[in-house]
């Protein structure tokens, strides 16, 4: 039981890692909508797309 109560770590192209611990939630989220993320209630699938129309600056 000691594995399961250390929970799980995160990074981002392998850097900046974190420890996501038994019962927290991660949002996974886009600040230029150029990303669409998206979950369905009923299963543990997240999909990412493509936005239709993205924003080139």
């Amino acid at each position: 039981m000691t594995a399961a109560n250390k929970g799980w770590n995160l990074t981002t192209q392998g850097q900046n890692k974190t420890n996501v611990a038994p019962d927290e939630t991660v949002d996974l989220n886009n600040t230029d909508n150029n990303i669409a993320i998206s979950k369905t209630a009923s299963d543990d699938n997240v999909t990412f797309n493509l936005a239709r129309n993205i924003n080139v600056q």
